[in-house]
C-alpha cells in the first residue's frame, strides 16, 4: 500500500481536494470517486462501508480516510 504523501502524488485532483488532511468528509470523497454525494451515504448505511472503504464518524460526520480513497483509485479496495 502506498504511503499517504505517495498516495497525493498519483493523484492530485485527491490531493487538491484533501489539501494536506488525513480524511475528507463525504461530499469531498463523492467528488474523489465521481459518484452523488446521496449515493455514497446510502451505500454506506446499506452495507457499513463505501466501495470498499469504512469511514471514521466524528461527531455525527463520516469523514474518509485520504490514503484508502487514492488506494481505491488506484484499482485497490471496491
Amino acid at each position: 500500500m502506498a504511503t499517504h504523501m505517495e498516495a497525493l502524488a498519483l493523484r492530485p485532483a485527491l490531493a487538491k481536494i484533501a489539501s494536506g488532511r488525513d480524511c475528507i468528509n463525504t461530499r469531498e470523497f463523492a467528488q474523489a470517486i465521481d459518484k452523488l454525494d446521496s449515493s455514497v451515504r446510502r451505500y454506506y448505511s446499506t452495507h457499513g462501508h463505501a466501495y470498499g472503504i469504512q469511514p471514521r464518524k466524528v461527531g455525527g460526520a463520516l469523514l474518509w480516510p485520504v490514503s484508502d480513497v487514492a488506494n481505491l483509485l488506484q484499482g485497490g479496495a471496491k
